[in-house]
């Protein structure tokens, strides 16, 4: 009996380390040029750190014709969006032809190919137009970034692939966490690009079963860098949630009667991913707890913190996310966060924004320039702010709502004090922060500026005032 049990404990271990990883690494050179635009061309959600080092590393006889391809790359119109209905409304995150894109880019292995999987994703004018482009920024990317960095990377990825073993333990684990429906033989790709340096910011994206990640040139903490991984694959594994059980946790929300249910339904899947892979999967890799800050958001770093005890108790008990699990969410968040409902920095996370630009460029700068002072998970926007279908968001729809006035004051206040009474003894020619809860309780927001030079200068005292009052109130910009 000794000899048989030893021979099935034996064959177990082969069997585990036989066992395929769940994830592949590797070094996409079409995501490297993709992010390398973005990242010139002043995305808010790609590396600050890799900005800064582009910029500071461009040739000056370059800078012209550098920034005129990167001009002609921001002129491309390639994100277009939709969301499955029959998903919980809270659930229904955008699904985007840019993540196709993305997913192309992952899997593709030269740029010929990645081309061949994105014809018909994006019309032809925008599919040359970015062909032309991507091809006149290899020689910059590699004189900027590869240049130096190829050893490096390349030596990065022969170090995270030693952590490979243990990764499919692990996302079996965190899949029955989340009771999520994925392959066991379907493993996720995981493309990096280099950020030369030992520290900074970085980025990652979960695009299905196609991760983008960035690692600095220099750093050692791989487990820190694994758990990054699993985090964006366990936003993948919400998403992948079977139907009935989103309606199920979006039921346990919406019977709360905690004035904190909806924000803690809103940071759920961010505290969630932050909690199993910065804190869970670096534990399982090192046997210790990450005592650095697991998120560069204070809600969401202390959320996941707070939340980190019943998760870990729930992953290594094999047991899935249940309505318990939800009411306990909605009191530790209700803890965590008495002041949420006034908090700029809370309500800006999920919002429905207005604003007057002339045209998708001026409003994808205003929106950029939102995206530097707060973090935004979920927003729906419309402009110009009296347009017919704006006028009726903002009139129907439940959530924070944030106008942006920097032009035709006297017509967009006409407006708005139709939908909004508050705003009668409102002087729209003064410049300030007006802001105060409608009779639906809805925070409403609305930044009164001269034009949109000022915009920039509203949100700094924004950010110093950080919330707003219980009753209708007026923050002078002068």
């Amino acid at each position: 009996m000794k000899r048989t049990t030893s021979l099935l404990f034996c064959l177990l271990i082969t069997a585990a380390a036989g066992a395929s990883p769940m994830l592949h690494f590797k070094i996409s050179r079409v995501v490297c040029l993709l992010t390398f635009l973005e990242t010139a061309a002043g995305d808010p959600h790609t590396s600050s750190t890799l900005r800064t080092y582009i910029t500071s590393h461009l040739p000056a006889e370059d800078s012209s014709d550098f920034y005129l391809l990167v001009g002609r790359f921001r002129s491309l119109n390639i994100d277009h969006s939709y969301v499955l209905p029959e998903y919980p409304q809270q659930r229904q995150k955008p699904r985007s032809s840019m993540g196709l894109v993305n997913i192309a880019a992952v899997q593709s292995e030269s740029l010929p190919e990645f081309f061949s999987r994105i014809a018909g994703v994006l019309p032809n004018e925008q599919l040359l137009l970015l062909k032309d482009v991507l091809a006149k920024a290899e020689y910059y990317y590699d004189e900027i970034v590869m240049k130096n960095s190829k050893f490096l990377i390349e030596k990065q990825l022969n170090e995270i692939k030693l952590y490979n073993y243990k990764t499919r333990t692990a996302f079996q684990r965190l899949k029955t966490f989340y009771g999520s429906t994925w392959a066991d033989n379907w493993p996720f790709t995981v493309a990096i690009y280099p950020v030369p340096g030992k520290s900074g910011h970085t980025t990652a994206t979960p695009h299905n079963n196609s991760l983008i990640m960035g690692m600095f040139t220099e750093e050692k903490d791989y487990p820190g860098r694994i758990g990054v991984a699993l985090h964006e694959i366990c936003h993948v594994l919400y998403e992948e949630q079977p139907l009935s059980l989103q309606w199920k946790l979006d039921s346990a929300f919406s019977s709360s009667t905690s004035l904190s249910a909806t924000f803690a339904y809103t940071y759920l899947d961010e505290a969630l991913a932050t909690a199993c892979g910065n804190g869970w999967m670096y534990e399982f890799l090192t046997g210790g707890t990450d005592k650095t800050a697991w998120y560069n958001d204070e809600y969401i770093d202390k959320y996941a913190h707070a939340l980190y005890p019943m998760v870990k108790d729930y992953v290594e008990n094999l047991r899935t996310i249940d309505r318990r699990f939800i009411t306990s969410a909605i009191r530790i968040f209700d803890e965590q966060f008495p002041e949420a409902a006034y908090e700029y920095q809370n309500l800006f996370n999920k919002m429905y924004f207005y604003t007057d630009a002339g045209s998708s460029d001026e409003y994808q700068g205003i929106m950029n320039t939102l995206g530097r002072y707060y973090r935004i998970t979920s927003c729906y926007s419309s402009y110009p702010i009296t347009d017919p279908q704006s006028l009726a968001m903002a009139g129907s729809n439940q959530g924070t709502q944030l106008f942006i006035v920097h032009t035709n004051q006297a017509q967009n206040f006409s407006a708005l004090r139709k939908l909004f009474p508050e705003l009668m003894a409102v002087n729209e020619h003064e410049e300030g922060i007006i802001s105060f809860f409608d009779k639906e309780k809805r925070p409403v927001i609305i930044m009164n500026v001269k034009d949109a030079s000022r915009i920039e200068y509203a949100l700094k005292k924004m950010t110093e005032t950080k919330k707003i009052s219980a009753g209708l109130s007026s923050v002078s910009l002068n």
